[in-house]
C-alpha cells in the first residue's frame, strides 16, 4: 500500500522528492556541522552558539512575515504575478536589513555583552548580510515551489552544502562563533551567485507604484501567518531565555543539539509545507491530496525517527563525551513529539489553502504557547529546571495542539460541505 502510495505521489508530484533530495543533502550538511560544532565547542560555547543562531532565524521571521508562504500562493495561482512580487518583496527586504544594521550600529555595545566580540563591526556586518541572503533566498525558493521549477534551486543547495561543510569546519575551529556566521555566509553567497547566473533574466526593474501595489496585496495576504511565524519563533526564543535563566547555557546547549536533529528528522514535512501549500492553492480535490501527503510523511518522518531512536546513543556519542548521556535522554524524549508535529506541519498548510489563515494563526501559535505555560507551571511547581523537563512540556504540547487541530478540521470540513448540499 506505502509503494503505491509514493507511486501515485510521485507522479503526479515530482517536486516533492526534487525538492526532498535536496534538502536532505543539505539538512544533512546541517547536522554533520552540528556535530562537528558540538564536538569543538563544549556545552557552554555551543549554548551560546545556538543562542545567537536563534536570535538570527528570529530575525529572519520578523522580516519574511509570512510573506514568503504567499508568494507561493500567488505564484502557484499566477506565474507572472508571482514574478512580481518576487522582485518587489526583495528590493523591500534589503531596505529593511539596512535600516535594521544601522539601528544595531548604535546599541551593538549592548547587544554582545555577553560575548567576547561584544565590540566587533564585522561580526555586524557578517550577521546582516547572511540574514540578507537567508532571507532572499527562501523567497526564490517560494517563487519555484508555486511555479513548480525546482531544477535550478536543487542544484545550488547541492553545490552550496559541498563547499559549507569544510568551511565550516575551518572557520569554526579557527575563530569560533563569529567563524561560523562566515562559513554560512559563503554558503548563502555561493548559492544566490549560482541561482542569479542562471535565472538572471528574471531579474527585471518594477515601478515604484507597481511595487507599492505587489507589497500590499504580498503583506495583507501574509497578515496573520506573519503574526503566527513571529510569534512562534518569539515564544521560542523566549523559551530560551527561561532555560538560560533558570538553568544555564550547557542545558541549552543540550536542548539545542537535540531538537537540531529532531528537526533533521522532520525536515520532509517541513519541506512538504511549501510543496503541499502550492499545490493545494491550485487542487480542486485539496483533501485527497492532504491525505496522500498525511500518510506519506508519516511513514517517512516515523521510519527516520524509529532509526534516530534505535541508535540514539551512537548518534548521541557524536557530539562528543561533554554531551553524552545528558543528551542522549533528551533526544529520545523529543522523538517521541515527532509525528504529531510533522502531522501539524502538514494540516497547517491546509489551512492556509483554504484560506483560514487566523485559525492557521492560533494553531501555530496554540502549540508553543502551551509549551512556555506547562514550562512555567513546573517551574513554579518546582521541578528541576533542565533541557529534560523542556523536553517533556514540548512532547505534551505537540499532542493536545494536534488532537485540537484534527478536531477543527473534520468540523470545518463538514460544516463546508453541508453549507454546499444546502446552497445547492
Amino acid at each position: 500500500m506505502m509503494q503505491k502510495l509514493i507511486k501515485s505521489v510521485s507522479t503526479k508530484y515530482g517536486d516533492v522528492f526534487l525538492s526532498v533530495a535536496a534538502n536532505l543533502i543539505q539538512k544533512g550538511t546541517f547536522l554533520i556541522v552540528t556535530i562537528l560544532l558540538a564536538r569543538i565547542f563544549g556545552p557552554k560555547l555551543f549554548g551560546e552558539y545556538a543562542y545567537l543562531k536563534q536570535i538570527f532565524d528570529v530575525l529572519i521571521i520578523f522580516i519574511l512575515f509570512g510573506s514568503d508562504k504567499s508568494l507561493i500562493y500567488f505564484s502557484a495561482i499566477n506565474k507572472s504575478d508571482g514574478l512580481n512580487k518576487l522582485i518587489s518583496v526583495i528590493k523591500f527586504v534589503i531596505l529593511i536589513v539596512i535600516v535594521l544594521f544601522l539601528i544595531s550600529l548604535l546599541i551593538r555595545d549592548k547587544l554582545l555583552t555577553a560575548f567576547d566580540f561584544y565590540n566587533n563591526l564585522f561580526f555586524l556586518i557578517i550577521f546582516a548580510i547572511t540574514i540578507l541572503l537567508n532571507v532572499i533566498l527562501i523567497f526564490i525558493e517560494g517563487y519555484f515551489i508555486g511555479v513548480k521549477y525546482l531544477k535550478t534551486y536543487f542544484k545550488s543547495v547541492i553545490i552550496a552544502s559541498l563547499f559549507y561543510l569544510p568551511l565550516a569546519y575551518f572557520f569554526g575551529y579557527s575563530y569560533g562563533i563569529i567563524g561560523v556566521f562566515i562559513a554560512l555566509f559563503i554558503h548563502y553567497a555561493l548559492q544566490f551567485i549560482y541561482i542569479y547566473i542562471k535565472e538572471k533574466q528574471y531579474l527585471n526593474n518594477k515601478g515604484l507604484n507597481e511595487l507599492k501595489n505587489d507589497l500590499k496585496e504580498l503583506y495583507t495576504f501574509s497578515l496573520p501567518i506573519g503574526i503566527g511565524e513571529l510569534l512562534f519563533h518569539f515564544t521560542g526564543f523566549l523559551l530560551t531565555v527561561i532555560l538560560i535563566k533558570y538553568a544555564s547555557f550547557e542545558e541549552l546547549g543540550f536542548y539545542n543539539a537535540a531538537m537540531r536533529m529532531v528537526m533533521f528528522i522532520v525536515f520532509i514535512p517541513n519541506i512538504l509545507n511549501n510543496i503541499l501549500l502550492s499545490y493545494l492553492s491550485a487542487e480542486k480535490h485539496k483533501e485527497k491530496f492532504l491525505f496522500k501527503t498525511f500518510l506519506l510523511n508519516l511513514f517517512l518522518s516515523g521510519t527516520v525517527g524509529f532509526i534516530f531512536y534505535i541508535f540514539s546513543n551512537e548518534i548521541s556519542a557524536l557530539f562528543g563525551i561533554d554531551f553524552g548521556q545528558d543528551l542522549n535522554e533528551v533526544l529520545l524524549t523529543l522523538i517521541y513529539g515527532v509525528l504529531p508535529l510533522c502531522s501539524s506541519y502538514v494540516l497547517l498548510q491546509y489551512l492556509i489553502s483554504i484560506k483560514k489563515r487566523w485559525s492557521y494563526l492560533f494553531f501555530r501559535f496554540f502549540r508553543q504557547g502551551l509549551t512556555i505555560g506547562l514550562f512555567g507551571l513546573s517551574i513554579k511547581l518546582n521541578f528541576a529546571v533542565d533541557a529534560m523537563l523542556l523536553s517533556k512540556c514540548f512532547v505534551y504540547s505537540n499532542y493536545i495542539s494536534l488532537i485540537l487541530l484534527v478536531v477543527f478540521i473534520f468540523i470545518n470540513y463538514f460544516h463546508e460541505k453541508n453549507q454546499t448540499i444546502i446552497n445547492i
